[in-house]
């Protein structure tokens, strides 16, 4: 008998018993297609607004879960996302069964179409023709932006703050301002706020935030950017927000101060002192970006960058007891790479993986 005629012969008979054997993808019990589709969502939103499109079937299995992973690039898309979210929001808090309408639960947010170019030498004279050009390339009036031009990204992180599992933010604005206005993010698990050089929105009046801000976080990355307090104040603010942050990654430390503080805020401490996030079990410091090829680097800054080297190496034999430190390979992508780099990282976060907090060579090396 053939494979064909034993497949069939096979069917016939469990059909002849009563058993409902699935031919199609619509005989599956909408649950079971939801978690497939569960799984399919996890590329940043493409795969959710495809499957809407295919039949109102797929349209009404997908519903739930559309929305499971979102990547926004642009205040324009984010406006447009925010206030189509809250509309969802609000039609599921007068429906009996709420569960049916989409979550957000893994998000990516970059504040600009691109990012502004990253000053990897302080001793530039070209600067602020930099930033203008940026600027003009993005057709942006190159004045420092009005609250009202930042609102959609703090009002969106208000309406997915209760249930986010990993978040991603590329913006130029302080942490502070980003989060002003929003409740503990009870289920947020990994965090990246990667602070862009460019134009500062200083917080007008801004409110204490709510600590722990973050009180299930584990993972927490912090592209350091340009940095407005001390090592120490910034980290001691973090751990404030997010105390149970167990693996921390470091990018783009800059060189200036990286190597006078490195070793004073992750290094041994007498016992009786308070350290910066006590649950930290690794540490992953990846240096600010050495010159392009071909570009001279100014001495003053090669003196500044070994020393941080130093200053790591030091840190790997002598760390915090029970934190291991492992250091990254520099970036030296600027611009739209830079963003690209984080968004394949939170999509590897998203899908399960390691993310930003894997890799990198042991510090003592």
């Amino acid at each position: 008998m053939s494979r064909r005629t034993s497949s069939h012969a096979n069917y016939s008979s469990s059909s002849r018993r009563g058993t409902r054997v699935a031919s199609h993808i619509h005989d599956l019990p909408i649950e079971l297609v939801q978690q497939v589709f569960l799984f399919a969502c996890t590329d940043g939103g493409l795969m959710g607004c495809s499957l809407s499109r295919v039949s109102r079937s797929f349209r009404t299995a997908a519903h739930p879960v559309r929305y499971h992973s979102i990547a926004l690039t642009g205040l324009g898309q984010i406006a447009s996302f925010t206030a189509h979210y809250q509309h969802v929001l609000a039609a599921a808090a007068r429906s009996s069964n709420p569960g049916a309408y989409p979550k957000v639960q893994h998000l990516y947010a970059m504040s600009h179409k691109e990012m502004l170019r990253r000053k990897v030498f302080e001793h530039d004279d070209d600067d602020d023709d930099d930033l203008d050009l940026a600027f003009s390339a993005l057709a942006l009036d190159p004045r420092p932006a009005s609250a009202s031009t930042l609102a959609p990204l703090p009002a969106l992180l208000q309406l997915v703050a209760p249930d986010v599992v990993t978040l991603c933010l590329a913006t130029v604005y302080t942490h502070t301002t980003l989060f002003a206005g929003c409740g503990p993010f009870r289920a947020l698990r990994q965090l990246t706020v990667a602070r862009m050089q460019g134009v500062d929105v200083p917080p007008a009046r801004a409110r204490p935030l709510p600590t722990p801000l973050f009180p299930a976080l584990e993972e927490l990355h912090i592209a350091m950017g340009v940095l407005d307090h001390s090592f120490e104040h910034l980290f001691c603010h973090w751990t404030e927000l997010a105390p149970r942050t167990a693996a921390l990654r470091l990018s783009d430390v800059p060189w200036r101060v990286g190597a006078s503080c490195m070793c004073e805020t992750f290094g041994e401490r007498p016992r009786n002192y308070d350290p910066v996030f006590p649950s930290l079990r690794v540490l992953f410091v990846q240096p600010f970006p050495s010159p392009p090829p071909g570009r001279a680097e100014a001495p003053a800054l090669s003196a500044q960058r070994r020393e941080l080297m130093h200053a790591i190496t030091d840190l790997g034999r002598h760390p915090r007891r029970g934190t291991a430190v492992r250091v990254l390979q520099q970036n030296n992508d600027c611009g739209a790479q830079h963003s690209v780099d984080l968004r394949r990282g939170w999509l590897e976060g998203v899908a399960g993986r390691s993310g930003f907090w894997a890799g990198g060579v042991d510090a003592r090396m």
